[in-house]
């Protein structure tokens, strides 16, 4: 590969890098308007009492209001060794954590990646 090859490869990451930052941004702005607007929604739905109704959209699928969804918290290490010291005695508590912490790390794999800093 000669020096300029490896110059406009590098180029062409530096741009796709920048579209996949733009696009992210994108989403993420999307997102929030979404949850304005859904907040809005749910608002409105509660108002007036329309937390059963069901609404067709154009796609041929329906909306459904769910004010009491579960939503379970992610399962962290911290959360497992909270539930495991709740019903184990701790020494075998620490011991299954110590196991799974192991095991965690002997999965971890060594991948090559290209690492973009920013001058700002």
């Amino acid at each position: 590969m000669t020096q300029q090859t490896l110059e406009q490869r590098i180029q062409r990451w530096v741009q796709l890098d920048n579209q996949i930052k733009q696009v992210n941004d994108q989403a993420r702005a999307l997102r929030e308007s979404r949850n304005d607007v859904e907040s809005n929604i749910l608002k409105h739905v509660a108002d007036h009492n329309l937390s059963h109704a069901t609404v067709r959209i154009k796609d041929g699928g329906t909306l459904r209001f769910a004010f009491n969804a579960k939503q379970p918290p992610a399962i962290t290490l911290a959360f497992l060794s909270e539930a495991l010291a709740e019903c184990c005695p701790p020494q075998q508590a620490a011991d299954i954590m110590q196991h799974i912490r192991a095991k965690r790390d002997a999965a971890a794999k060594l991948v090559p990646e290209i690492r973009r800093h920013t001058g700002t």
